[in-house]
């Protein structure tokens, strides 16, 4: 998805209402437990080519490359443990626990 199609998305999304989603530490962490991998892909589901990163298990927690972004008003924040996808998305912005590199 291009820049300008993301903005309108975004705009479209706060004109309804839509509320904030995060990508929730949380969540992810424990589903990563659950696959018994140290990592995975997270991305925003409708821009994964702009917005994928791997995020890791390290001994600090929770690490990935920053995306430029923490979460989405339109995109579903979204997790990929070997072709398999997760939401893992929340409305509280406490429960990142993830640290940008």
């Amino acid at each position: 998805m291009n820049t300008m199609s993301a903005f309108y998305m975004g705009q479209a999304a706060r004109a309804s209402g839509s509320k904030m989603t995060y990508f929730d530490g949380v969540k992810i962490k424990k589903l990563l437990e659950k696959h018994k991998v140290k990592k995975g892909e997270i991305y925003l589901g409708g821009d994964r080519g702009y917005t994928e990163t791997t995020v890791k298990i390290t001994k600090k927690g929770l690490e990935a490359e920053g995306i430029g972004v923490d979460g989405s008003i339109w995109a579903t924040p979204m997790l990929d443990i070997h072709g398999s996808e997760y939401d893992v998305g929340t409305e509280n912005e406490k429960r990142m626990n993830i640290k940008w590199l």
